[in-house]
């Protein structure tokens, strides 16, 4: 129950504004995580960035990355920090 109101003030919270959701290892098996990173990215015109060694498939206009999350998450920081890819 508390993730649920954490999530809803979230998203009240970020209204009107882009955001970046940065999903690591949610499967397909059990997709509720998925769609709902989907959702947020297209609700609020942001960019979903999916770490998913098996299938980082995206909507169009997003970014799937094909490894582990620290590896991915390491990518990131990378871009951020060098400024890459600006």
């Amino acid at each position: 129950y508390e993730q649920v109101v954490r999530l809803n003030r979230w998203l009240s919270d970020v209204s009107g504004k882009r955001v970046a959701i940065v999903e690591c290892g949610a499967g397909t098996a059990i997709p509720t995580v998925r769609r709902l990173s989907e959702r947020v990215a297209r609700t609020h015109q942001g960019t979903l960035v999916r770490i998913n060694v098996r299938d980082p498939a995206v909507p169009v206009g997003q970014i799937g990355l094909a490894c582990g999350a620290l590896d991915g998450l390491r990518r990131i920081d990378e871009l951020v920090t060098t400024g890459a890819g600006t």
